[in-house]
């Protein structure tokens, strides 16, 4: 509003309508800004009862032409403009959380299979898990054996049945 009458007191004292025009251009940009990042902070902060990063939440969809989607073991919880930052040109960011059943069957999976027979793969707080030879990915987790990932996602790995015979 403010940028909006100073530029009617510019056009009034000097009839320059693009100048004019430009002003209203920036702040109007700024402001959309400002409002999604306000959006933002108001969607994790409901969504989530932990911070995102260390929560099994990550955003999804990459500035500046953003068509966040979720995969599959993950909910949706929001969406925003800018996210983890960088703000979308089209699109939009999709606030993800993993889901707590796909974790839950994850952990019994490896209870049931043994420790000597499965272990996750990935250090907290920067995971990026994968599977040695002689093993299988049999599913990811942001937090898998208890230290969640603010990066990437932790593997459980387990020995291929191949593997165990040779032994």
């Amino acid at each position: 509003m403010a940028a909006l009458h100073l530029c009617l007191r510019y056009i009034q004292s000097h009839t320059s309508v693009t100048y004019c025009i430009a002003q209203v251009t920036v702040a109007t940009m700024l402001l959309k800004i400002l409002v999604s990042i306000t959006a933002a902070v108001a969607v994790t902060a409901s969504a989530l009862d932990k911070p995102v990063g260390a929560s099994g939440c990550r955003w999804e969809g990459t500035a500046p032409y953003c068509d966040g989607e979720c995969e599959p073991g993950w909910t949706e919880r929001g969406r925003s403009q800018c996210g983890d930052g960088s703000c979308c040109w089209t699109g939009s960011k999709a606030l993800c959380c993993e889901d707590e059943d796909a974790v839950q069957k994850l952990v019994q999976q490896q209870d049931k299979v043994g420790a000597s027979g499965c272990r996750w793969e990935g250090t907290a707080p920067y995971c990026e898990g994968e599977c040695e030879p002689g093993w299988s990915e049999r599913g990811r987790s942001q937090c898998g054996d208890g230290s969640c990932c603010w990066t990437g996602s932790k593997a459980l790995c387990c020995e291929d049945d191949d593997a165990n015979r040779d032994l």
